[in-house]
């Protein structure tokens, strides 16, 4: 299995395809990335046609032991995003 592409050979790949320059196409991700965080902010979730969707999952407090001390510790409630695979891509994978 191959290791997954650094952003900047992501970004490389695209401008190689995409008749945009790095710049332009640096300025689009940062704004997607902070449209994605203000859209699962606001709706819980964020769909990425094609593909699936990004949804905000709350996680209760939960006890926990700390790996290098052997200490019971609490863990404390958080937000997490978790990726949900739509059918059309669940599709192509499983070939």
């Amino acid at each position: 299995m191959e290791k997954a592409k650094t952003l900047k050979e992501v970004m490389s790949d695209l401008t190689k395809k995409v008749d945009i320059n790095k710049k332009q196409l640096s300025d689009l991700f940062a704004y997607l990335q902070s449209y994605i965080k203000q859209e699962l902010t606001k709706n819980k979730q964020f769909n990425l046609f094609g593909l699936g969707k990004l949804v905000l999952v709350k996680t209760a407090a939960r006890k926990g032991i700390n790996p290098a001390t052997g200490k019971k510790i609490t863990i404390p409630a958080s937000n997490r995003v978790k990726f949900r695979a739509g059918k059309d891509l669940k599709k192509s994978i499983n070939k």
